[in-house]
């Protein structure tokens, strides 16, 4: 929060927004509308019990969207009763919510992207490994060490089937303990 007095912010921690006992103010958030009330501490659309220790305030909360679906909300506090926002103050705050939403997406897709260049790396690495290397006891080493270096496992083996087919048996380990 900014400018939410420290005490608040300890009891907001404590005191998280149950959907469930709000289903006005939930509805509203779900379909991407703002809503606001003048006294959130008297406003039937508001959980009581979240507020309870709180004094009379005016609040407006707008949606955060990413990929149409709420993800998140925006509030913002007047330490008063009384406060009527603008429709303009709505609209803008509706938009604020879409941008805040629009930057998650973001953060998200160069998060897939980059996860996506890993994958990418370690297959063109191992590719490289397997079309460069003829000895057939280098290729598994170089393989296993590709693969480890990718995802971060802190061992890793190869097993093969047995001659019989029921089992499988180990082959190789990269930093398997003793």
């Amino acid at each position: 929060g900014y400018h939410v007095p420290r005490h608040l912010v300890r009891h907001f921690l404590e005191h998280p927004f149950r959907l469930e006992r709000t289903p006005t103010l939930t509805a509203s958030w779900r379909a991407g509308r703002a809503i606001w009330a003048a006294d959130v501490t008297n406003d039937p659309r508001f959980d009581r019990d979240t507020f309870a220790a709180v004094a009379p305030h005016s609040v407006l909360f707008a949606p955060i969207l990413v990929r149409g679906e709420a993800r998140g909300a925006l509030f913002l506090v007047w330490w008063g009763a009384g406060r009527h926002p603008q429709p303009a103050e709505i609209s803008l705050i509706e938009g604020l919510g879409a941008q805040v939403g629009l930057a998650m997406e973001n953060m998200e897709l160069v998060e897939q992207t980059a996860r996506k260049l890993q994958e990418t790396e370690t297959l063109l690495a191992v590719s490289r490994t397997l079309s460069s290397t003829l000895d057939p006891e280098d290729m598994p080493p170089q393989f296993l060490h590709h693969i480890s270096r990718s995802l971060g496992p802190t061992g890793a083996g190869i097993w093969l089937l047995d001659d019989c087919g029921e089992w499988l048996e180990p082959f190789m380990g990269y930093h398997i303990p003793k």
